[in-house]
């Protein structure tokens, strides 16, 4: 099994920290199985450390490829796919590192030993875009406090009414995404490259988005956590990776993961029930 792994090192939003952290965990924290690592670098205009990032893939045998800054993590996972010679990809943007020890050994075994399984991810939501605020639950202050931002969620679900799915929507996200290469440029064909931040966020957890593309065609998705275990959507909530106390099963990390680890009690409370219709942090005194 051939696998290519792509990592995308933007310069803005991300930057060299975060390049040398991917890099540091992969050195750290080994793959596990064979694979070829492919570096896309964007946006780094005006950013210094990109002489840095190289050198860093360099030294890992990489193959570096230099894309325009635009189409977000979506756009370069597009454009570098039918490039790459791999039968599988795995497709991790600027913030991801991995965390355990046979990290990418881990999802090749989800994939060889589940066929139905189209893609399994580091982490998944049940989130969506459609109207579902958590302001109006009764666990949360007054609606009087945020009726700027209940308006403004409402007038989102009108726009987006037909290209998003409402809650529960499973969807893998796309800090760490393990798929077969023709399988994913089939997805490819069918959609553009996004143009701005809502395209790329359709593509991730919208009604035509990637795993409801595979859906369509037979397939599953599954989450696969740091013990090497795999689960399936109606227990993701359980499987200890995302937006869940301590996210102990955490398989790669991200920015979302980091956020969530730094949130206060409101904030994190907030997140949980944006991710699963549910709240586990208990209120703070």
């Amino acid at each position: 099994m051939s696998i290519s792994v792509v990592y995308i090192a933007r310069g803005r939003d991300a930057g060299l920290a975060s390049a040398k952290r991917f890099f540091d965990g992969y050195k750290e924290k080994p793959p596990g199985c064979e694979n070829r690592l492919c570096l896309v670098t964007k946006g780094w205009d005006g950013v210094p450390g990109l002489s840095d990032v190289k050198t860093l893939a360099s030294e890992l045998g990489a193959c570096i490829v230099d894309l325009p800054d635009d189409g977000y993590d979506w756009g370069a996972y597009m454009r570098i796919a039918p490039n790459l010679s791999g039968e599988w990809l795995c497709l991790l943007n600027s913030h991801s590192c991995p965390l355990v020890p046979g990290w990418l050994s881990m999802l090749q075994s989800i994939a060889i030993e589940h066929p139905m399984v189209g893609a399994c991810g580091a982490t998944g939501s049940w989130g969506t875009w459609y109207f579902r605020s958590p302001f109006l639950e009764r666990q949360f202050s007054s609606l009087m406090l945020y009726p700027a931002r209940v308006g403004r969620a409402l007038i989102d679900h009108i726009r987006r009414i037909g290209e998003v799915t409402p809650f529960p929507n499973p969807h893998l996200r796309s800090n760490g995404i393990f798929i077969k290469r023709k399988l994913f440029l089939e997805f490819c064909i069918q959609n553009s490259v996004p143009r701005n931040k809502r395209d790329s966020h359709l593509l991730e957890s919208g009604k035509n988005g990637l795993s409801n593309f595979l859906f369509a065609k037979g397939y599953g998705i599954k989450v696969v956590g740091a013990n090497g275990a795999s689960y399936d959507p109606e227990f993701w909530m359980d499987s200890k990776t995302f937006r869940v106390p301590t996210q102990s099963n955490l398989l790669i990390l991200d920015n979302q993961t980091r956020a969530y680890e730094l949130a206060n009690h409101d904030r994190k409370r907030r997140l949980e029930y944006a991710s699963w219709g549910e709240i586990f942090t208990p209120k703070s005194r």
